[in-house]
């Protein structure tokens, strides 16, 4: 009898043992979604977006001191995370978006968001290769990965002491926290704060102000509208992996 009786709680044991294996194997999560992912909440996935700037800057809009050689200068856009920003209203211009906003040289804009602290990661820039004229529809691909999917844009309005159109962060992310599929952004000219002047060849005049929409001449006679607006800014997604 007391043979029996060991013989059973060794097989007892060992059940027990099996057991307990099989629990924490089941327990396991490297079957399930990473850890760090906000509690399994889905992640927009990597795509690709066409985005389509539409200017519209005509005499018939903007009838006030219309330039004869209206353009938009070589436009930069970039795919970035939710701390970037190319230009922010209320903020004094960076070197490079003085830059640009006066002169249409993007190349130290671009050097300043060719770089990323942290384990944040490195924006995807696309810049234009010529002018755009000023009803001249131009279409740029752009790839966003999850850690990208803020785009900002700017245009250089020329002639201009240091007017742009421009959009700072706009979030691709829909409420469900997918991608959204289209969008549009209605676009207005925004003022540098860098050079003065309420003309569009007016002389180098230079100030240090905060970056505000364009409100009254040319744009519009009442100094507290913004005018008719100078176009849009189309996002569609085009392609998903």
């Amino acid at each position: 009898m007391v043979i029996f009786i060991k013989k059973m709680m060794k097989t007892l044991k060992i059940i027990g043992l099996a057991f307990t294996v099989l629990s924490l194997s089941c327990s396991s999560n490297d079957d399930g979604p990473p850890s760090g992912n906000g509690g399994g909440v889905e992640q927009p996935p990597q795509a690709s977006y066409r985005i389509t700037f539409e200017p519209k800057f005509t005499a018939e809009f903007h009838p006030n001191d219309f330039p004869a050689n209206a353009s938009f200068s070589a436009p930069v856009i970039i795919a970035h995370d939710a701390n970037r920003h190319m230009f922010s209203l209320g903020s004094l211009a960076t070197p490079g978006m003085e830059l640009y906003a006066e002169e249409g040289d993007f190349s130290t804009l671009v050097s300043e968001h060719n770089q990323v602290e942290g384990d944040a990661e490195l924006p995807n820039i696309i810049t234009g290769t010529s002018s755009i004229g000023p009803e001249e529809a131009k279409e740029f691909i752009v790839a966003v990965t999850p850690g990208t999917t803020y785009i900002s844009f700017v245009a250089k309005l020329s002639p201009s002491p240091d007017w742009f159109v421009g959009v700072d962060g706009f979030d691709l992310i829909d409420p469900d926290n997918g991608l959204k599929d289209r969008a549009e952004v209605t676009l207005f000219a925004l003022d540098a704060g860098t050079d003065a002047g309420d003309t569009y060849n007016a002389a180098d005049s230079p100030e240090s102000l905060t970056i505000k929409q364009k409100l009254g001449l040319p744009f519009s006679s009442d100094p507290n509208e913004t005018g008719k607006n100078l176009g849009k800014l189309i996002f569609e997604r085009i392609d998903s992996n």
